[in-house]
């Protein structure tokens, strides 16, 4: 059984403290990023001197790195530029979406070259958002980078959101947001209550339906995972 819950940056925002810095002006930018298996090339300097453009209008630029493109030292070019360099971290991350929430909360504009969760995110947390796509390529071994694969850039949701965030506002627009909430399903987030009993029942369909050896693998991992954080947490 099936069931839609909603963004999931509903659920992180509500369980993080808003921290955002009052009337400052910050500008959030998320350069298109790097996967696992995929190393993306896009023109950083032509992103870097948009930047520079941008940037009289703001307090602070914040340039918001994905944790596989800080490995790869893909930040050196903003830092030697001045911006500051952030990154939410790793997506398996328990505070991943936790910092996503923060950096998202303090921009007064976000700012992206490429269509992605943070286009999403920022725009159900109430923040502008500006796209402006440059030419962007992948490498990456032949199986991962299929012919048959559907352009990403002809898919309606794709073209629908480069069409509604092309032009730079200072708020969320209704056309934006009604948008955004319809094909992120944010009518379908759930209660702290509703939340509760579908995992209560995942659970007690879990318990009955899980061979006795299995449980017992999920129960020492779950044991080995809380020993770990707890002395994260007392080695700190």
């Amino acid at each position: 059984r099936a069931l839609a819950v909603g963004p999931m940056i509903h659920y992180a925002s509500a369980l993080t403290p808003d921290a955002s810095p009052g009337r400052r002006r910050n500008l959030v930018a998320f350069p298109t990023h790097s996967s696992h298996r995929v190393r993306v090339r896009y023109d950083q300097e032509a992103f870097l001197r948009r930047l520079d453009e941008l940037r009289p209008d703001f307090d602070e630029v914040l340039v918001c790195i994905y944790w596989r493109d800080v490995l790869d030292d893909a930040f050196r070019a903003y830092e030697e530029r001045g911006y500051t360099c952030v990154t939410a971290g790793h997506m398996f991350d328990a505070r991943f979406l936790p910092r996503l929430v923060r950096l998202l909360r303090s921009a007064a504009l976000v700012y992206t070259n490429e269509v992605g969760s943070q286009v999403l995110y920022a725009t159900l947390l109430d923040r502008p958002v500006l796209i402006e796509r440059g030419k962007i390529s992948y490498e990456a071994a032949d199986e991962v980078l299929r012919e048959d694969v559907p352009d990403f850039l002809e898919h309606r949701y794709v073209t629908t959101l480069l069409e509604l965030f092309a032009s730079r506002r200072e708020d969320v627009s209704a056309d934006q947001r009604g948008y955004v909430a319809e094909i992120a399903g944010a009518a379908d987030t759930k209660s702290p209550a509703e939340m509760r009993a579908l995992l209560l029942e995942a659970d007690a369909r879990y318990e009955d339906q899980t061979p006795l050896w299995r449980k017992a693998k999920h129960h020492l991992r779950r044991a080995d995972y809380l020993r770990r954080r707890t002395t994260a947490l007392f080695t700190r």
